[in-house]
């Protein structure tokens, strides 16, 4: 359906490049892809949760809704009409495809994932989703909401470089990898103390 859209209205050209647009086309044609882009992951998240498919197309998806998500912050002089919205941009299209990517890198820095991953792009994505985050203003109405989630992303990037550092931990007398020993629930709960303070 959405290819139906005419190419005015597309973010890509047929290449698959961004077009070259600038103010509220831009905004518009990159609100569109992002709205298709959300759709697409319901769909892969359905598909995953139900054995359909191995999260290749989810981790694909996200990997692109992140960076979508980001074009607002690269391009935010072109778009300060709309900065009003950046940080429900942020939080409605950012988080969801952060987080699986957050998932998916830990996994592959441990050997466990079944999908492939560029371990550079994901930290690179991930390092300037949190730049975005930290650039929302304390006025905004999901500040608090981005501020926790900069702390989870900052951790997991903290944990995947620092891995290579120590790689392998001894549970019961069995060589693991330290992902074995992450545990995501405790991290939440750590940083939701802290938040709380």
């Amino acid at each position: 359906m959405f290819e139906s859209f005419p190419q005015q209205l597309h973010y890509y050209d047929e290449e698959g490049n961004p077009k070259n647009t600038s103010g509220n086309l831009l905004y518009d044609q990159a609100f569109l892809s992002l709205q298709q882009l959300q759709n697409k992951f319901l769909i892969d998240r359905v598909a995953k949760a139900r054995g359909l498919e191995n999260g290749q197309g989810l981790l694909n998806t996200a990997m692109e809704m992140i960076d979508l998500s980001l074009m607002f912050w690269s391009k935010r002089d072109q778009l300060m009409a709309h900065s009003h919205g950046f940080d429900w941009i942020m939080t409605y299209y950012g988080i969801p495809s952060a987080g699986v990517i957050c998932v998916e890198l830990l996994k592959t820095s441990s050997g466990q994932s079944s999908v492939q991953l560029s371990r550079s792009d994901a930290i690179q994505k991930l390092t300037l989703f949190i730049a975005f985050l930290e650039w929302i203003r304390p006025t905004d109405g999901n500040y608090t909401l981005a501020q926790r989630l900069r702390k989870v992303v900052r951790q997991v990037l903290d944990y995947v470089l620092d891995i290579g550092d120590r790689g392998w931990t001894l549970i019961n007398g069995v060589s693991c990898p330290l992902w074995t020993r992450f545990d995501f629930s405790q991290l939440i709960t750590s940083i939701s103390n802290g938040w709380n303070r």
